[in-house]
């Protein structure tokens, strides 16, 4: 072989192995196997080298192994496929999301013979063009809650004066002053109502954001929960000796938590009732009761997380149920303004409550993540920075 043939593949063989894109040949059919993959694959999923990537299954990467079949059979058909956007899984099995560019390759019969391809891990372009997309919701909100929020709230205040002053006049012991404090109630709630809305404009919130140990913080936050009403689910909470102190508004943190408790027996109540209306089956998925776990630790985020936070350290807050879990297809929807899994005549709420949550934490320079399975419960987590 000449010997400039062999300087080119040295150069075309060591750009190949430097890029930080993957790319890769691969056999046809429902499995495949790797023939060849750079460096940069191990990584991307998560393996330690490429030697463990070639030894598995190609279709071992995928979150359904019935879309290999499909995928190659597309590429075979069409000898090619341009940036498809297509969720694959790492070894851990957590969610990869990439962008494939695949050519086929056809044998002198014409059938494929393998299938070259370049892979760009476009995770956390995924998660940025999400947290886009829900931040200018929110922020649509936002203006409607701040627009309204000043002149309805002066409305209120003469509606409460005023019926307040009739209230007084009349005493506690006319028949009809309990109707007037039923006003002075749903006045409250509807203050209660703007003050949500006014957290989704881009205003600073109201409050003292206090430094605050994050063991006193969660054990208040849970105390103040109520669970009036609610039976057999238990509430368990443990926190790394070395959690650090977060600098927060602990009314505002309260809801956070109150909001995700509420969920979480909602979740619970839903797989409970599910499960009765089954009763033939004694409960046969093995559900033995509800539980929350609550979970705090440290973390450090890195510079290119996911997330795109700042990186540093963070205080991870994890609030877990056993309860129905959430359709793949709805969560990246959970943080939404008036989104609700539920039909509108069994939804308790509003549809603000986890989307409240993502704000506040936004606000306090954190991020809140969902992960789930329908049938398998929820995980919310909640990373705020840690302070000193």
């Amino acid at each position: 072989m000449p010997e400039e043939t062999i300087v080119t593949q040295n150069i075309l063989l060591e750009l190949l192995e430097n890029i930080n894109v993957g790319v890769y040949r691969s056999t046809g059919g429902p499995e495949g196997r790797f023939i060849y993959a750079n460096r940069a694959m191990a990584p991307m999923f998560g393996y330690d080298n490429i030697d463990d990537l070639l030894s598995i299954k190609v279709s071992d990467l995928y979150v359904r192994r019935e879309d290999r079949q499909r995928f190659v059979d597309f590429v075979s058909q069409k000898g090619a496929i341009m940036h498809a956007e297509m969720e694959l899984k790492k070894r851990d099995g957590t969610s990869v999301w990439t962008s494939l560019c695949v050519v086929a390759q056809y044998d002198s019969n014409g059938d494929l013979k393998w299938m070259d391809g370049v892979i760009e891990d476009i995770t956390r372009r995924k998660y940025m063009e999400e947290e886009l997309a829900k931040s200018r919701t929110l922020e649509s909100l936002g203006i409607l809650g701040g627009g309204i929020a000043h002149d309805f709230n002066n409305y209120l205040g003469s509606i409460v004066a005023c019926v307040s002053l009739v209230a007084g006049e009349l005493g506690k012991d006319n028949p009809q002053t309990s109707v007037l404090e039923w006003v002075l109630e749903l006045c409250e709630k509807s203050a209660a109502m703007v003050r949500k809305l006014v957290v989704f404009s881009n205003s600073e919130l109201p409050g003292i954001r206090e430094k605050k140990s994050t063991d006193t913080l969660v054990r208040r936050a849970v105390e103040r929960c109520s669970l009036n009403g609610v039976s057999g689910i238990k509430i368990s909470i443990d926190i790394a000796d070395d959690t650090g102190h977060v600098e927060i508004d602990e009314e505002q943190f309260n809801e956070v938590i109150r909001n995700m408790v509420i969920n979480a027996i909602e979740a619970i109540e839903e797989r409970r009732k599910k499960l009765s209306d089954a009763s033939k089956n004694e409960g046969g998925d093995g559900f033995d009761g509800g539980c929350i776990r609550i979970r705090v630790e440290n973390t450090i985020m890195s510079e290119d997380n996911v997330f795109s936070i700042s990186a540093g350290r963070y205080v991870n807050f994890c609030i877990e149920d056993n309860g129905i879990g959430i359709p793949k297809a709805f969560l990246q929807k959970v943080f939404y303004p008036y989104f609700t899994t539920k039909p509108a005549k069994n939804a308790k709420g509003k549809g603000l409550g986890l989307a409240l949550c993502y704000a506040v934490v936004k606000k306090h320079g954190g991020v809140a993540a969902v992960e789930s399975e329908e049938g398998k419960g929820a995980k919310f987590i909640i990373y705020l920075p840690a302070v000193e």
